[in-house]
């Protein structure tokens, strides 16, 4: 499960270092970028985003506690119970939730 998931938290940590970072850059230095303005699609595109890594980062952190808690309670069973396969179905369900958790972001008119 650890390396999967040390992955999955790379592979969050690369799509918020290129999608994320570049964008609250700019839209900081400068402040009349008419393309993040409060109602934009970019903008509701950009908060979507930072807000499906965020989720998807925490989630990926209570799975490896889950799995490290499940690895020092019982350790004789750990191999059997947490196999290759269980582990893809939890990033897996990482990625969708953590798409899906903010979807109203892009729905709602704020």
């Amino acid at each position: 499960m650890s390396d999967g998931a040390q992955l999955s938290l790379s592979a969050v940590d690369l799509l918020c270092s290129i999608l994320v970072v570049p964008a609250s850059l700019y839209s900081t230095l400068v402040p009349n970028w008419h393309f993040m303005g409060d109602n934009s699609p970019s903008c509701k595109c950009s908060a979507f985003i930072e807000a499906a890594l965020i989720v998807n980062a925490a989630y990926t952190y209570s799975w490896i506690g889950v799995d490290r808690y499940a690895a020092l309670k019982r350790p004789q069973r750990y191999e059997v119970e947490q196999t290759l396969t269980k582990c893809i179905c939890w990033i897996i369900f990482t990625w969708v939730t953590s798409t899906l958790l903010p979807l109203p972001i892009l729905i709602t008119h704020v």
